[in-house]
């Protein structure tokens, strides 16, 4: 609610003598504007009619004494304030999104690395569409290898092989030099 009138308390104080101390007021209530004339004595004006209560619209005059106001809906402004800080919010939720993604992946990485032995990395069955089911027999052909004879295969019984110098891999390579010796 805002008050109109000569009263130094009112929100809008005009200092004009046909303006009462508490003239008229503005409302808003259910998403619009009205204008309530107090009583006064010289009344309130809307659009050149005088008025004891009236609902505002955009570009309305409302005259009290000598004092002639247009009302304004500010709703471009609203809308523009809104959707800047809609584009705020969004880009700050996507923000925390991507910080939780990478947050996530060092310590999946970090992880990862902690689980495998020494010198070795690892293999894991290849799934299709992502579902989860019971892996197939699998095994690695050597394509060449100082320890291990051309063409021999090796089963993988487990779902995870680990393929390393160190001794506690699956697959043991004895050569120091690792270069691709096998293939799925």
């Amino acid at each position: 609610m805002t008050a109109i009138g000569r009263a130094r308390e009112c929100e809008i104080h005009l200092a004009d003598p046909n303006v009462s101390r508490r003239h008229a007021e503005i409302h808003f209530d259910a998403g619009s504007y009205a204008v309530v004339d107090l009583g006064s004595t010289n009344g309130t004006e809307l659009n050149g009619q005088r008025i004891k209560n009236a609902r505002l619209s955009d570009g309305d005059v409302i005259a009290i004494g000598q004092t002639e106001l247009t009302f304004v809906r500010e709703v471009e402004m609203a809308l523009a304030s809104t959707s800047v800080d809609g584009v705020l919010l969004a880009l700050k939720i996507a923000f925390i999104v991507l910080l939780y993604l990478f947050i996530w992946r060092v310590v999946r990485a970090a992880g990862h690395e902690m689980q495998a032995p020494q010198d070795s990395f690892v293999t894991a069955p290849l799934t299709e569409r992502h579902e989860k089911r019971a892996p197939r027999p699998g095994a690695l052909v050597v394509v060449s290898s100082p320890d291990l004879e051309e063409g021999e295969r090796l089963e993988l019984t487990h779902e995870q092989v680990t393929i390393g110098r160190g001794p506690l891999n699956d697959l043991q390579l004895l050569e120091d030099d690792l270069r691709p010796v096998a293939t799925l």
